[in-house]
């Protein structure tokens, strides 16, 4: 019985989070300004794939989390909560990829991105959206309260938010200038680092809950010292692993992307 059981579990719960992305790639057909399946298999749309790829691992993601999160005695008890614990993460990564996109990019419209193919904000996309699928999986893998949950998926979108602000601050080259010119080294840099601070936040949301005072604390504490680690790291890849020449030469002038992912996998 055990035997079957464990079967069981484990055909449903890929078949519930294929329901799960197709039902996510529905809405999302009908929230976007453009026809995605005609961008990604007649024009073959690199920079609208990347988004898309993106928006899929990170529901993935999540519902791996869920998956985890199992803790139900009944097999059937298991499967209610997963299909409930399912939903209310794809909702809640939507609605945290809705906040990313607008408060990261309202200086670029998706649109024109899009139908320039503009790869470099693909990247961008595609590294925003696994930082937040990684902090979803750290969510909703515990034991606490979905409230709880939802409550430090959404600090977590706020600080990863934040962090972006302040990467550009520390860059010494325009960002904004070289994603729209579609320059495919800094989307990379830049994508990098924001998986890099999704790792980071996600360990900072992991564990079960204990008070939100104590909660609270600790997140704030982790995350300001691990951003702060990764700033360091950061300088010391340049420094170190690029000798003969610096990130903002790499980036800008010679759009080097085997330096940009070099930083990056550093990061």
């Amino acid at each position: 019985c055990a035997r079957l059981d464990d079967l069981a579990r484990l055909a449903a719960c890929p078949l519930i989070g294929v329901a799960v992305l197709f039902v996510a790639k529905l809405v999302s057909d009908r929230l976007t300004p453009f026809d995605d399946d005609h961008c990604i298999e007649e024009e073959g749309n690199l920079a609208y794939g990347l988004r898309r790829i993106g928006m899929y691992l990170a529901l993935a993601l999540a519902i791996a989390g869920c998956v985890k999160g199992m803790t139900r005695e009944s097999f059937p008890d298991n499967l209610i909560w997963l299909a409930i614990t399912s939903v209310i993460a794809t909702l809640l990564v939507g609605a945290c990829m809705l906040i990313g996109r607008r408060s990261m990019f309202p200086w670029l419209s998706m649109r024109e991105a899009v139908a320039n193919e503009n790869v470099a904000v693909g990247v961008v996309e595609l590294g925003a959206r696994l930082a937040t699928g990684a902090i979803a999986f750290s969510v909703f893998q515990g034991e606490g309260e979905i409230s709880d949950g939802v409550v430090f998926m959404l600090l977590a979108q706020v600080a990863l938010v934040a962090c972006f602000y302040v990467y550009e601050l520390i860059t010494r080259y325009d960002m904004r200038a070289e994603l729209k010119n579609g320059n495919v080294a800094a989307g990379v840099t830049v994508g990098g680092w924001l998986v890099s601070l999704g790792l980071i936040l996600s360990a900072c949301v992991s564990g079960d809950s204990t008070d939100w005072v104590t909660d609270l604390s600790l997140f704030g504490l982790w995350s300001v010292f691990g951003i702060i680690l990764l700033v360091v790291i950061t300088w010391l890849g340049d420094w170190l692993f690029l000798p003969r020449s610096t990130s903002e030469e790499q980036v800008t002038k010679k759009r080097n992307v085997a330096a940009a992912g070099l930083l990056t996998g550093l990061n």
